[in-house]
């Protein structure tokens, strides 16, 4: 017998998930979030580029048709957020009764002003979760803003917004509803995402091991893929 939150997710495509992390771990995933991009801004000005490799340390995104920002730092494969795509995949393929595969994480922490275009995700990102690690929206005299995702579907054409707090999260559907974001009116905000599929060859999205970019052999040593 499917549960209330099963059978909400195989009717909707998605499931909002109110606690999928407990404050404590949601207050250090932001510190660290913040923190790390303090780090890899450091290395960037401070040391040359021996000392700072954007595939491991993250990097700034330049604008692409599915971000909008030159300025906000994000991290693909991170140790931490690989480590909780592992230990929240057997309570994801309990939601969607599926079988997963972890694939990759991403984490952004997004500044005042930036917006995310309507998009789908890539195979590997079959089952997504979208998950707020904190945000910063002091310079808001509206104290119950919440920065919205908006998802398309048959039932909500025009997008239905969905409002996650702090250690709250989606479970979605990415490569089946268009998603995206209007402009953050806060300081800022870190979003983690955690993707699986369906499919084993997605499985670490073809990396050798969690907490790594995407690699690829040269000269008998690894290196990361330029267009991972």
């Amino acid at each position: 017998m499917m549960t209330t939150e099963q059978k909400f997710f195989i009717e909707n495509n998605y499931i909002i998930i109110e606690n999928l992390i407990s404050e404590e771990t949601q207050k250090l995933m932001y510190e660290y979030c913040k923190t790390q991009a303090l780090v890899s801004n450091w290395k960037y000005t401070h040391m040359d580029f021996s000392g700072y490799d954007g595939d491991w340390d993250g990097k700034w995104e330049e604008d692409n048709a599915a971000f909008k920002s030159k300025q906000t730092f994000g991290k693909y494969g991170d140790m931490l957020t690989d480590s909780l795509m592992f230990l929240c995949h057997r309570y994801v393929e309990e939601i969607t009764k599926l079988t997963l595969y972890p694939t990759y994480t991403f984490w952004r922490l997004y500044e005042k002003n930036d917006s995310m275009g309507s998009h789908r995700d890539r195979p590997g990102c079959e089952i997504s979760v979208t998950l707020n690690a904190g945000c910063d929206y002091s310079n808001l005299d509206d104290k119950n803003y919440c920065w919205p995702i908006y998802l398309r579907s048959e039932k909500h054409p025009d997008g239905l917004p969905i409002l996650l707090k702090p250690g709250a999260a989606l479970i979605y559907k990415g490569i089946k509803n268009d998603h995206w974001r209007d402009h953050l009116k806060g300081l800022n905000q870190a979003q983690t995402f955690l993707h699986y599929s369906t499919n084993e060859k997605e499985l670490l999205d073809g990396r050798p091991i969690p907490g790594v970019p995407k690699l690829q052999l040269k000269y008998g040593k690894r290196i990361p893929i330029i267009d991972a």
